[in-house]
């Protein structure tokens, strides 16, 4: 069992079953230490827990015995969730059949309130997206994903194209931005896909892509790999625009 130590008021604000997995797993070992930066090795070193509560949103985070001690931190900072919320974007080419896709990814992840999902595969599912249930679906056709639409534009720079992605397009509470005026490079080629077919395929997961040194095929495919085995990679086919100017 891991050595997690976590203070009476921060444990308050956490699900018991949360705590109880926490410290048995099956949760990924190695977390980014709270106050150093430093890699945090569940499995093998003591953690400390710190629960970040802000509007909303509850982040767990760890840190080294040495660097911080166990707390329960308030906020109403209500900037800190947009912070949560932003993801990480990368163009690929997938498919038996190309098609071109975008890899979404959340630069922190959050839980839902009882603790037992994510809150961002939990917001992607009720949204219309699919739950990968088998690794090789990554090679075909995602089912289309209704409400969602990924709109694209000349970006400031020279190669630059610049997307946003939203769902919810039907829903009566209106459309939810899930990727925000992101800029990203990506080919002509690529660019023709999507304008020829108008659409794009969404593959959003729980992955660490923003950590890749490069877009190396077969580490991005790692990474989706990895989100799928924890349940945590999501897809499906967003109608696409192209606002060329």
């Amino acid at each position: 069992m891991r050595d997690i130590r976590i203070s009476v008021e921060a444990a308050t604000a956490l699900d018991p079953i949360y705590l109880r997995q926490l410290r048995e797993g099956p949760d990924q070992g190695t977390e980014e230490c709270d106050s150093c930066g430093r890699p945090v090795d569940l499995d093998r070193e003591p953690a400390n827990v710190i629960v970040y509560k802000y509007p909303g949103v509850t982040n767990v985070m760890f840190a080294h015995v040495e660097c911080a001690g166990s707390a329960l931190v308030h906020s109403d900072d209500l900037s800190v969730r947009a912070q949560l919320e932003k993801v990480h974007v990368l163009p690929m080419v997938m498919g038996d059949v190309d098609f071109a896709s975008l890899v979404i990814a959340p630069y922190f992840r959050a839980r839902t309130s009882d603790f037992q999902s994510s809150a961002h595969i939990a917001d992607w599912l009720e949204a219309g997206l699919h739950l990968i249930l088998s690794i090789t679906d990554l090679q075909h056709r995602p089912p289309d994903a209704s409400g969602w639409r990924a709109s694209f534009m000349p970006g400031d720079q020279a190669g630059q194209t610049r997307v946003t992605v939203r769902s919810g397009l039907y829903s009566p509470l209106g459309p939810t931005t899930v990727v925000n005026d992101v800029g990203i490079r990506v080919s002509e080629a690529w660019l023709d896909l999507v304008r020829t077919s108008g659409q794009v395929a969404l593959l959003a997961g729980l992955t660490e892509i923003h950590k890749l040194p490069d877009r190396d095929p077969w580490n991005i495919l790692r990474e989706l790999a990895k989100a799928f085995e924890q349940g945590a990679l999501t897809c499906g086919m967003a109608d696409a625009d192209w606002l060329g100017v």
